[in-house]
């Protein structure tokens, strides 16, 4: 089935895509923003190299953010076009700005879902870590652990992505050989 066959599926046979902008952010997956002649708008990440289920675990992880009362679960749809192409519908949600409590909100609610790192590769105000570490505290030795767990992350995206991860692993690889 094509992508245009899922919209009127879903929408209706007179419904159809009048715009598709592109959005920037990801590596993996191509991401659109795409705008219907019935005035609703959905983002779309699509990839043509993906297998069967590439989608399949993203959908499971929004599940279990809404459960967790993170995000309001925006699933659509996923699946293969006959042009083996791997995507995943879901509602656009517009950027809106942050209130005042949105790292502590934030990190909270990450800490509620998930044990990962959620310093991999920074980004986070120090009110998200506070508050992330408020539900699930720090150990004895979380630093040098975080340090060589993230090597593991940025070598592999050093492969997959390029140079860009180079000097980050250098600078942990660096660290320990002074130690």
């Amino acid at each position: 089935m094509e992508l245009v066959d899922v919209i009127r599926q879903i929408y209706g046979e007179e419904v159809y895509i009048t715009d598709r902008i592109g959005i920037s952010g990801g590596d993996i997956n191509d991401a659109y923003h795409l705008c219907l002649s019935n005035g609703e708008n959905l983002f779309i990440k699509m990839n043509a190299n993906a297998k069967d289920d590439f989608f399949a675990a993203e959908k499971t992880g929004l599940e279990a953010l809404h459960k967790a009362g993170a995000v309001t679960l925006s699933v659509i749809t996923y699946d293969k076009t006959k042009d083996n192409l791997s995507y995943l519908l879901l509602n656009f949600v517009r950027s809106s700005r942050p209130k005042r409590t949105y790292w502590e909100d934030l990190g909270h609610m990450l800490a509620q879902v998930h044990h990962a790192a959620v310093d991999k590769f920074g980004g986070f105000s120090p009110e998200f870590y506070d508050a992330y570490h408020e539900i699930i505290p720090k150990e004895p030795g979380y630093t040098v652990r975080r340090d060589l767990y993230n090597l593991y992350h940025l070598l592999n995206h050093l492969n997959l992505f390029g140079r860009s991860y180079l000097a980050a692993g250098r600078r942990i690889l660096k660290s320990y050989s002074q130690k």
